[in-house]
């Protein structure tokens, strides 16, 4: 074992010394190793990273010992119904009208728990994260809580705050009340609150070290939140910004602009900035064929297409496209209705086909330019001058009227850079965004090679730790039933008709389902019924590729989807059985299993889904174990898809505010 000290100086400018103690193999790279190094791991009596000069074993506890139980009561009013609290897993004890809106309490609230600074709070409602409630400390006001939740005071030695630090990781948590929790048929909590005491806990003997570790915890939480509050005025600041920065239809010049620029706005046609390429590749000294993509832009046929769909002797005819070229492709698509203009950015040169018009550009700033093209300012021109002719997937317009287009833009050159670098940044951090999504599923497929097996070996690679023995082969149908979908009763139809759902609302990167508002009349057609929890699974599609492709519905209330799926039921374990079915040996199923082993997949049938053999772990806390990693994990790349979809929403709703 080997001991390194480590400083830590956070945002805030407090400075922390801790103690590392650890394998020589094993490092601290990360905040969040860190975070899970400051308490014990199983089977281990201290932490590997401590707060200089605490040392010594912790104690195993029984929550008992910790906590006892607070039986004050609302009896003579003293709190009203303004002054009920509710307990929200990201915002800790909070006032219920100012959190939700409004009071859910009953006619009386005389009844009520009072809920002190300080104290501690259970709740017995179950979330997606933490099946079995939330524990929490008072960091407000008091107030009072339904009688539903049991409140706790602290005992002498123990430190509030580090009860509620150590029950906030959903992991732990969950390991702590699992055992001590009956799960009634319709998901109701079955613990009193003397039961939940009856389990252990790891804890510092010494007070002064449990506050040392919540104290740093909290800065923590203090300065994500600061972030996030800054996040949220930025963005908002932005959203006033784009609203002025930009001249309206009738005026010449924005109401808001960088400093220092107040000239009218021009029109300058782009024949007058720009000069169309007619060198031809007769020599062939460029042999790198391009192509431009509405999605990613002007880039190597060979990355767009995974091999050359050029002919080599025909590139003699191509245009020659040099590094800041500008190319118009005419096809057009949904992302590009007009077809796209993009610039040769690859710092290279390389050839495109003669359908393409190629140009060069001097006189604007091509930044600017760049922005202009990814607006929507230019497609009226287009619209007016083009026509699809007879295949209606290509824009005709002759190069002369072509030429004609106007572009708006900044007289001075300084004040249309400022505009390209602000979108710069954006694109960006559109970019980092993007690379940590990828980095997330990347994580993600190896988790799911590593945490299951792929039907050749018995035992996956990687396990958590305590868990040791053989996998056991199991039937498809041992963990899951199938059924066809249930026909909807009128409490389920709103009144715009019944939500449809769609192979295009299926991430396939997480698994998970999310519903768009499309409705259609309960009248017209009789649609089946998800339930939550169900797992949806294409059983036939016209596409071969969706073909298997599954979701987990999680939903508070009934939804609905059209026919095409299957329905796996498979009672309190969707989560593992979803988190199943991205493992190899499914996709392996999919393509020997279902095609016969002729490598295309047809259509899925019940039979052969039923019958299908693969391994699980033995032990069902195994199984929770993985599925609640996958759940965290798959709620992530939501997340972080959701957050990339906004900034690229953002930054196309920019463009078309900021360029006239």
């Amino acid at each position: 074992m080997a001991e390194k000290e480590i400083i830590l100086q956070g945002d805030d400018g407090q400075v922390d010394e801790l103690v590392l103690t650890t394998p020589e193999e094993t490092s601290c790279s990360s905040l969040e190793d860190c975070v899970h190094m400051l308490f014990p791991q199983e089977g281990e009596s201290a932490p590997r990273l401590r707060f200089k000069g605490f040392e010594g074993a912790w104690e195993k506890k029984l929550l008992s010992d910790c906590l006892e139980i607070s039986d004050e009561k609302n009896i003579d009013n003293a709190f009203g119904v303004e002054d009920v609290l509710s307990v929200s897993d990201d915002y800790g004890v909070v006032n219920q009208i100012e959190h939700l809106g409004r009071s859910y309490a009953g006619k009386s609230v005389s009844g009520y728990k009072i809920l002190r600074p300080g104290q501690i709070v259970y709740t017995k409602s179950p979330l997606r994260a933490k099946p079995y409630g939330i524990v929490k400390m008072n960091r407000g006001k008091a107030g009072i809580v339904s009688v539903l939740y049991a409140v706790y005071n602290t005992k002498e030695g123990v430190a509030p705050e580090y009860i509620h630090y150590y029950f906030d990781p959903a992991w732990r948590l969950n390991a702590y009340m699992r055992p001590l929790v009956n799960k009634g048929a319709k998901n109701t909590m079955n613990i009193s609150d003397e039961t939940a005491l009856t389990g252990y806990i790891m804890i510092p003997k010494d007070i002064d070290e449990q506050r040392k570790i919540a104290s740093f915890l909290q800065r923590l939480d203090e300065q994500v939140t600061v972030y996030q509050k800054q996040f949220e005025e930025l963005k908002q600041l932005k959203s006033a910004c784009l609203e002025t920065m930009f001249p309206l239809q009738n005026e010449s010049v924005p109401a808001l602009r960088f400093k220092g620029f107040d000239d009218d706005w021009v029109v300058t046609k782009l024949s007058e900035i720009s000069k169309k390429v007619t060198k031809k590749n007769t020599d062939l000294a460029v042999r790198i064929t391009l192509t431009n993509s509405a999605e990613f832009g002007i880039i190597n046929q060979l990355d767009f297409f995974d091999h050359d769909i050029s002919n080599g002797d025909n590139i003699r005819g191509y245009y020659v496209v040099e590094n800041d070229d500008f190319v118009y492709n005419p096809r057009i698509s949904t992302a590009a209705p007009v077809g796209p203009i993009n610039r040769n950015q690859l710092g290279y040169a390389g050839v495109m086909s003669p359908l393409y018009y190629v140009f060069k550009v001097d006189g604007i700033d091509k930044d600017y330019l760049s922005c202009f093209f990814k607006t929507n300012r230019w497609h009226k021109f287009m619209f007016d001058n083009g026509n699809t002719g007879a295949r209606f997937d290509r824009l005709s317009i002759s190069d002369e009227i072509f030429g004609q287009m106007p572009i708006r833009h900044p007289k001075d050159s300084s004040e249309q850079k400022l505009i390209a670098e602000f979108f710069n940044q954006l694109d960006s951090k559109i970019s980092a965004q993007h690379e940590q999504l990828e980095r997330l599923k990347e994580m993600k497929q190896s988790c799911l090679r590593l945490l299951f097996t792929d039907n050749q070996s018995i035992t996956p690679p990687l396990r958590f730790r305590g868990f040791n023995g053989e996998w056991i082969m199991i039937r498809f149908s041992d963990i899951a039933t199938i059924r066809r979908g249930l026909t909807y009763s009128p409490e389920d139809v709103c009144d715009r008709g019944v939500r449809v759902l769609r192979s295009s609302n299926i991430d396939e990167d997480a698994f998970t389902v999310s519903f768009s508002d499309v409705f259609v009349d309960a009248q017209c057609v009789n649609i089946p019924l998800a339930k939550n929890k169900d797992i949806l699974v294409t059983a036939a599609n016209g596409s071969p590729r969706l073909v298997g492709k599954h979701c987990l519905v999680s939903c508070e209330n009934d939804k609905m989807v059209p026919g095409g799926f299957m329905y796996l039921v498979s009672s309190d374990e969707a989560e593992f059985l979803n988190a199943c079915m991205g493992a190899s040996w499914y996709k392996e199923f999919l393509v020997t299993g279902v095609s016969g082993g002729n490598g295309t997949i047809g259509n899925l049938s019940k039979d052969e889904l039923e019958k299908c053999q693969f391994y699980i772990p033995k032990e069902k806390e195994e199984r929770n174990r993985i599925a609640s990693f996958f759940t965290c994990l798959d709620k992530r790349i939501s997340l972080e898809t959701q957050q990339l979809e906004k900034l690229n929403q953002m930054k196309k709703a920019c463009l078309n505010q900021f360029i006239a």
